[in-house]
């Protein structure tokens, strides 16, 4: 959502764990490319930092949306000064050390994209019927 150009994230915009986690060591990864504020901001965000000022020290799941609120708030700044040369800003490294290495490729191999000619749609036509019959979504018309 974040690669397609958006300047904010929506109010229900919600990360697992796991993943506000990667998007914190992406953005120290590429904090050389961050704003002043943000680079400044960073090391209150290392978890171990933001873990260790909570009371008690057992970890509960209103910390992690905590810690996740901070995260995106500190996101917003980039989100929102975000040009349309996306290609070389640090959103986009951001972004790109984020994203599933093997889409990566396949994105680079082939427009995943595009609408697909006549002649390709009717070689996997075959493919999608099977597919559709082994899930029980094709239909016959008894007409």
């Amino acid at each position: 959502m974040i690669g397609w150009g958006t300047t904010a994230l929506p109010p229900d915009f919600a990360l697992e764990a796991r993943d506000a986690l990667t998007l914190y060591q992406a953005l120290v990864q590429h904090k050389a490319q961050l704003p002043p504020q943000m680079v400044a901001e960073l090391p209150l965000l290392d978890p171990i930092v933001f873990f260790s000022q909570q009371e008690p020290r057992i970890l509960r799941q209103q910390d992690v949306l905590g810690y996740e609120a901070a995260l995106l708030r500190t996101l917003q700044p980039l989100l929102a000064e975000q040009t349309s040369d996306l290609q070389s800003s640090a959103l986009r490294n951001i972004i790109s050390s984020l994203q599933d290495p093997q889409l990566m490729k396949a994105d680079q191999d082939f427009d995943l994209n595009i609408i697909p000619t006549v002649e390709i749609f009717k070689q996997n036509i075959i493919h999608l019927a099977a597919d559709l019959h082994v899930a029980g979504d094709l239909v016959r018309n008894s007409n």
